[in-house]
């Protein structure tokens, strides 16, 4: 409701993304599910990014995207049953490059974004009574898709969609798709 109140209120003035202005913003995400009630997920992201941009509608910049998700499950092996707990935490400090498309209010764009990423996992499995402390970095490449709705010449709302394309630490065949939302502003000309 939020959301709409302001695309109502909004002027229809839009930015112009000029070679020298800087574009900064954070978004972020959070998700909760399961395969039932013994089986618990909850997730969340918080994902700041600067900008800069090198040609009209062209940016280069860095994001830094945390995230973290908190895993509870019981499961059967048998007549045995078992519980698992545990988290996960990830840093991710990478480059991105991204082309916006038109000059309106409404700006698609897509980017890409690569790097490495520090990730930390720790688990317990009542199956051997363990706990599994496990950090490592990865290389990933991620293209992006999405769009800003500029609320006037300095401020947006953005929608954004990643998928992971390659995972160096996970292994092979495991891809993860990230949808965020937030707010961004523009600094400059």
């Amino acid at each position: 409701m939020v959301i709409a109140f302001l695309v109502i209120f909004s002027t229809s003035v839009s930015a112009q993304l000029e070679k020298g202005s800087w574009i900064g913003g954070v978004s972020g995400s959070f998700g909760f599910g399961g395969r039932s009630s013994s089986n618990r997920v909850f997730s969340w992201s918080f994902n700041p990014s600067a900008m800069y941009l090198v040609k009209r509608n062209i940016a280069l910049g860095i994001e830094m995207n945390n995230s973290f998700v908190h895993y509870k499950g019981s499961y059967t092996s048998g007549t045995e049953n078992y519980s698992q707990k545990g988290v996960n935490y990830s840093l991710k400090l990478t480059p991105i490059v991204r082309k916006y498309f038109g000059n309106g209010q409404f700006r698609p764009y897509v980017g890409l974004s690569t790097g490495i990423v520090m990730e930390h996992m720790r688990g317990y499995s009542s199956y051997d009574g363990n706990t599994n402390t496990e950090t490592g970095f990865k290389y990933y490449l991620a293209p992006q898709v999405g769009a800003s709705w500029w609320l006037n010449d300095k401020v947006f709302l953005d929608l954004k969609a990643s998928y992971n394309v390659m995972d160096s630490f996970i292994g092979s065949g495991y891809h993860t798709l990230d949808l965020n939302i937030g707010v961004g502003f523009k600094i400059g000309k």
